[in-house]
């Protein structure tokens, strides 16, 4: 497919030489046909006001599923996702009211208003409301991200880690309201309940 775009069909200059971030600029310009980018683009690069403002973006810019390799058990199209997560520095001289600030910063509102200003993508289900729900770019690429993502990094187990990982979260931590020490804990019994005491290193 990417051979195909630069060498069959020639829908990307192939001498093109560029610096950082000028591809963005390139696919403004309509000098570059096709381009992989974050969601964010949509709106921090191409949006209104912004660097690379994109006249009738939504009647102008079109977007599709990456395909797969093509390779037996492989998904038919592919959505990358990265793993980002909150985190409460060892140092921090306020740990628990630093947890307060995250347990807000996750909250579906503010994950939903956030997500629908920025183009960046909702990772829990229930934050798909208001106007991030009603908006027709982030409503096929959250779809996209539900029916083919696949988180990174890949490995023996990740997915039935990642489900114990969100399960422990939903309870434990937005449910319940635990410390992140009873969270770890309660995490960490799950996920060797799940893939086995031999799959699992415990730092506790």
């Amino acid at each position: 497919v990417y051979y195909d775009a630069f060498y069959t069909y020639k829908v990307t200059p192939r001498e093109l030489i560029l610096e950082r971030w000028d591809t963005r600029k390139l696919f403004q310009e309509g000098k570059l046909a096709i381009l992989v980018d974050g969601t964010w683009c949509y709106s921090e690069k191409w949006g209104p006001g912004m660097a690379y403002e994109i006249p009738n973006r939504e009647e102008t810019v079109g977007y599709a599923y990456l395909p797969g390799s093509g390779a037996a058990g492989a998904p038919k199209y592919v959505v990358t996702m990265r793993d980002y997560a909150w985190a409460i520095g060892a140092k921090s001289e306020h740990p628990e009211l630093a947890f307060e600030l995250i347990k807000e910063l996750v909250k579906p509102e503010v994950m939903s208003s956030w997500g629908y200003k920025t183009s960046h993508l909702v990772a829990r289900a229930d934050a798909v409301i208001g106007d991030y729900a009603k908006d027709v770019f982030l409503k096929w690429n959250t779809e996209a991200m539900e029916k083919y993502g696949v988180a990174k990094p890949l490995a023996l187990g990740i997915r039935k880690y990642l489900k114990v990982l969100q399960d422990t979260v939903k309870k434990e931590l937005v449910t319940e309201g635990k410390t992140p020490e009873e969270c770890m804990e309660a995490f960490a019994a799950a996920v060797t309940a799940e893939l086995g005491a031999d799959k699992v290193k415990s730092k506790l």
